[in-house]
Formats: C-alpha cells, structure tokens, sequence
C-alpha cells in the first residue's frame, strides 16, 4: 500500500463527523473536510517525521495536487514542525508547502515549525519574497511565523516598516491578511507596549487593521486594564 493510501485509511478511521461539520463552518471555503481532530493530526505528523523516505513520498503526493481531503494538507504542515533537519532543507521543504496553502487553518499550522526560530538572520530573508507577494495565504503564513519567532526589540522596526507596506498594498481589503497583521500588532504589544504604543501613535495603517488591531490587543487578558480605555479612545473614526 502506498503512503498516502495508508495515510488516507488513517485519517478516514480518525474522522469525527460531529467534529466534521463544526470545524467545516471555521474554515469556509477550505477543501472537503473528513473531521480529524488537530491532536491526532499531529500525532500522526510526529510519527510520519521519523521516517525521511516515508515523509518524501507523501510530501510528493500533496505537492502532485492529488489530496482531495483538507486534513491530508495540514498534515503534511504539520509533520514540517517534527523533522529534524537543517535550516536550509527545512526552509526547502516549507517553501514547497506554501503554494499548498489554501485555507488560514493550513497557514497556522506553520506556528509548529519552532526550528525556523533557530536561525532568524535567515529565516528573515526568506520570508521577505512571501511579505512582498499580493497572494493572500503567502502573506499569511510570513506573518505568522514573524508573530512566532521574530517578536523581539530588534526586529521591531522592520516589522512595523513591513506591515504599513502591506497595508499599503491590501488597504484592508484582504481579510486573511489584514486580520494575520493585526494579530501580528497585538503580540507586539503584549511583549513591547512602549514601543509597539509608538508605532499605533505614528504608522501608515489602514483602518481596518488598525482598529483590528487595537480590539486585539483589548481582548487580550495579558493587556493591562489601564491601557484599555486609551486604548479604545485611539480607535478612527469613519470619515
């Protein structure tokens, strides 16, 4: 039996259908859903990691545009999470996961891949081709590996520089997008108010991620009471 065979007799005997039809309304649009809860998709991805011919052949499968099942994409998301390899091979493997990405849920799970955080000089320059792209889910998942690994004082300006460029670009209007920005600006926050509280004070965003962003940060239970208020009164306006 082949791999993915083997594979998709797992992940159909793991389907939930309850679990099916709540997280189909998550992810609209998404490719059709079998209902494998994201714990046993990672089990499954930690186990399919151990095995580089077994993880190759399945890699080629989805990257063929064979998987017709949404649950065989995060998979193989996942599993990039688990393989222990070098930074070079590993940024190898994700750039040919990313045009695979169709849904924020296959975006997310790149969260996972904690070696990118290893080398973030590197990391950094190859995420740059994918922040400059006008295609919704490579935007995306840049900005969601830049939340992960490069929140740090360091990385702030560019990152502020790099989101008033997209928002430039998108003016809000993509909402994968404008929402992953404004996710990005909230866990600035959370670990640099100072000078995250400049950059909402002085930025070149568009409303809607702006005013996504404060609301973000409001909600979040690791943002002060005190700040709240300020917070809320910085909201624009519409015109």
């Amino acid at each position: 039996m082949s791999i993915q065979d083997e594979i998709k007799h797992k992940l159909q005997d793991a389907a939930d259908k309850d679990y099916q039809k709540f997280s189909a309304r998550l992810v609209p649009g998404c490719m059709q859903k079998l209902g494998v809860r994201i714990p046993i998709l990672r089990r499954f991805a930690k186990e399919l990691a151990q095995d580089e011919k077994r993880y190759t052949a399945y890699f080629a499968y989805t990257i063929s545009g064979a998987a017709k099942f949404n649950e065989e994409i995060l998979l193989h998301g996942l599993t990039l999470g688990y393989i222990k390899t070098d930074t070079e091979t590993l940024l190898s493997l994700v750039s040919r996961y990313i045009p695979l990405i169709t849904n924020w849920e296959q975006s997310d799970c790149c969260m996972s891949i904690k070696a990118l955080g290893k080398n973030k000089e590197r990391v950094w320059e190859f995420l740059q081709p994918y922040l400059a792209s006008e295609k919704t889910y490579y935007i995306r998942v840049a900005l969601i590996l830049i939340l992960s690994f490069f929140i740090e004082k360091e990385y702030l300006p560019e990152i502020f520089s790099t989101l008033d460029s997209i928002s430039h670009r998108k003016n809000g209007e993509d909402y994968y997008v404008m929402m992953a920005a404004a996710w990005c600006l909230s866990v600035c926050y959370v670990k640099l108010p100072e000078q995250t509280m400049l950059y909402l004070q002085h930025n070149e965003l568009d409303d809607k991620t702006f005013n996504t962003a404060l609301q973000k940060i409001r909600e979040s239970y690791r943002c002060p009471q005190a700040a709240k208020p300020v917070l809320k009164e910085m909201k624009r306006k519409p015109v």
